[in-house]
């Protein structure tokens, strides 16, 4: 999904704070977050919808509790790790997930100095990502396939334009947070996503030191519960929710057919149960979500943040 922009200063506004910058994009309009040159955007918060009165005034507001369930996802997609990104506040884009009341798009986002390192790890190779002591990784951009004919040469290449769909998640689930981790090129793994062609792993990632939140991953399988806690005079910042899947390897059992569907409201129910708290607790169950994919069993993943309050 391609974002356009055209940055219209009179109804979306920038502010900063000492934690970060926040923009705000009226819906309907478009507009762009940037970073200086040498730094990329770091997302800490974003949605499409509405959560207050103040923001973006002069429109209907029949609601200040909405939330589009995947815009976080669409947002982080759009500007994570890049030097600036284009973003449109549309239903056409995010759904509407509150007919009838103006809308906006709102992130908050840091710009972080740009040490970046790329791995390329070719196919049926292993190979492993690795931090200095005291460091961790911190997954910027991940995929298996093949976008260029540079990388891993020496095979068949006939498309340039392929990436397994479940790949990012897969490598984020092994790797984020940790010091080191390893990683495999295989179809076995991730799946074949274009057939003949020699592919790879790429990763962009970076090493955050003890000074930074680092963003964390919590799974909690159907049928199971789990708990995230940030620890005594800390905050949960939630990044990115879902109930559902979004690859065969996480919470594996027979029945895994459909890797992609996530309940529509499972976004905005963790946010709520979590958002702000030093704890919070989760179950993964279709009697709290609902069942996006009937006969598949499903689990919640959470990539979250602790903050300073």
């Amino acid at each position: 999904m391609k974002i356009v922009l055209i940055a219209l200063l009179v109804t979306a506004s920038i502010y900063s704070t000492n934690a970060g910058t926040t923009r705000t994009i009226c819906e309907r309009e478009e507009g762009d977050i940037s970073c200086p040159s040498g730094y990329v955007i770091n997302i800490q918060k974003a949605f499409y919808g509405r959560t207050d009165t103040a923001a973006c005034p002069g429109g209907n507001v029949f609601t200040t509790s909405c939330s589009s369930s995947g815009s976080h996802a669409i947002i982080t997609d759009a500007c994570q790790g890049q030097q600036s990104c284009s973003l449109s506040a549309s239903n056409s884009v995010f759904g509407d997930p509150c007919v009838r009341t103006y809308k906006y798009i709102q992130v908050k986002y840091e710009c972080i100095g740009k040490a970046l390192t790329t791995r390329t790890i070719c196919e049926r190779e292993e190979g492993d990502i690795t931090c200095p002591s005291g460091y961790v990784i911190n997954i910027q951009k991940a995929f298996y396939g093949r976008t260029d004919t540079a990388a891993c040469p020496g095979g068949n290449v006939f498309t340039t334009s392929c990436s397994s769909s479940g790949s990012h998640a897969i490598i984020t689930h092994a790797c984020q947070g940790q010091q080191s981790c390893s990683l495999s090129a295989s179809n076995s793994v991730f799946g074949d996503p274009c057939v003949r062609t020699y592919k790879y792993i790429q990763v962009k990632y970076e090493c955050i030191g003890p000074g930074n939140p680092v963003p964390r991953v919590k799974v909690v399988c159907e049928r199971s519960t789990g708990a995230i806690n940030c620890g005594s005079g800390k905050r949960i910042g939630v990044l990115d929710a879902f109930y559902g899947r979004a690859n065969k390897l996480v919470c594996a059992e027979n029945n895994i057919q459909d890797t992609d569907c996530r309940a529509t409201e499972s976004f905005s129910g963790i946010r709520s149960a979590c958002y702000g708290h030093q704890t919070c607790n989760l179950s993964a169950s279709n009697q709290v979500y609902g069942d996006p994919c009937r006969g598949i069993h499903k689990y919640i993943k959470v990539t979250y943040v602790c903050y300073d309050p």
